[in-house]
């Protein structure tokens, strides 16, 4: 039974109560200015106070500062946020995947000195490539150093680690095929990190590149456990990456409905024509079915249903589908209006291409799927 469940459900409901009130205090306003950045300033202000409320402690075990709680209780904060702005999701899934990749490591070597070392920056999220399915990784070469690796090569599309002070990175070494994981401290000589991508959406959670030249890393449990972590920890990851597109799609229908309901067209509001009813019964529709698969993958995660993997993972992809279908019919509702910055329409349709990338490339995790036990 998942440490979430086991304190019950008021766990969860006072997250969403929280998320969704620091997303309507600070993100919606402030919306589509922090979606500009790279181009203007990052939205450090909200980054610090998400980190005083605790949504980046969440999965970090209680005995270094965190609520020690499992993967279901990022559900309800990642989806109220990207209600209103997805971005402030995607860093907080990309600290989580990171905590998730030590914690599945911690049962073979244990975890003390990693999470020691990200103690030493309390709260700030960590980077991590959650953009990147593993099989598409392009990876530093790991070379032992005492008790210590040096990394030396290429970490492409890093996501935080424009604002992150430790990083997760996977590194090649030893048999073919194999990889393990390292963290690393970014702030250091042996570390150059890029300028910030301008990616197609979720624009305020910072990916860059990094090049290591001699990097000193930490290894995260045993060598060549990549791939073994990665399977264990995507399943649990894959709630959080549901939850988000499914925010995201709600969000747009949310701003059409209230669009619909106050924008007169031919003498009565849009939302009596036939046309813009059927558009919001689509999106609605999705909705439903993307929520219905997130809440049936929760519970058989908190019960440890057998299969409950595939449900995590079939419920992402569904979800990022749906968010990627329903933010163009949320854009069409508006008309014209649907691309301007005062509605958020045309953001949420970038943000959820984007978000569709959550944990790697869909086809990928299609593939993924595939190799994971259903549900008896």
């Amino acid at each position: 039974m998942s440490t979430t469940r086991a304190g019950g459900a008021d766990i969860l409901e006072s997250f969403s109560g929280l998320a969704s009130a620091f997303a309507k205090k600070e993100l919606t306003a402030a919306r589509e200015a922090h979606d500009r950045f790279p181009f203007a300033p990052f939205w450090s202000d909200v980054l610090e106070k998400a980190i005083g409320v605790g949504f980046f402690g969440i999965t970090l075990p209680a005995g270094y500062g965190g609520l020690g709680l499992d993967a279901d209780a990022l559900v309800p904060v990642v989806r109220m946020l990207a209600r209103a702005d997805a971005s402030l999701s995607a860093l907080v899934c990309t600290h989580a995947a990171a905590l998730q990749v030590i914690a599945e490591s911690a049962g073979d070597t244990g975890a003390d000195p990693a999470y020691r070392m990200i103690g030493k920056s309390p709260g700030k999220p960590l980077a991590f490539q959650s953009f990147t399915h593993p099989d598409e990784l392009e990876m530093p070469v790991a070379v032992s150093d005492g008790d210590a690796y040096r990394l030396t090569g290429s970490v492409r599309f890093l996501a935080a680690g424009a604002v992150a002070d430790f990083a997760v990175v996977a590194g090649s070494g030893g048999r073919s095929g194999e990889f393990s994981y390292y963290l690393i401290a970014l702030n250091t000589g042996a570390v150059s990190v890029s300028e910030p991508i301008f990616t197609l959406g979720l624009h305020a959670c910072p990916v860059v590149d990094a090049r290591l030249d001699d990097a000193l890393g930490i290894l995260l449990g045993k060598k060549g456990g990549g791939i073994e972590y990665c399977r264990r920890a995507w399943p649990r990851l894959s709630l959080a990456s549901a939850a988000i597109p499914l925010g995201i799609l709600e969000g747009s229908l949310d701003e059409a409905k209230r669009y619909a309901e106050e924008r007169v067209q031919g003498g009565r509001v849009i939302i009596e024509w036939p046309e813009v009813r059927m558009i919001l019964a689509r999106i609605a529709g999705d909705v439903h079915v993307a929520h219905g698969a997130l809440a049936e993958a929760c519970r058989m995660f908190a019960a440890n249903e057998p299969g409950w993997e595939a449900a995590s993972v079939a419920a992402a992809l569904s979800a990022g589908e749906a968010a990627a279908r329903g933010t163009v019919d949320g854009v069409q509702v508006l008309g014209g209006n649907g691309y301007m910055t005062d509605y958020g329409q045309e953001k949420r349709m970038r943000d959820a291409k984007q978000a569709q990338f959550l944990l790697g490339m869909p086809a990928l995790r299609r593939l993924e799927l595939m190799g994971l036990p259903a549900q008896r």
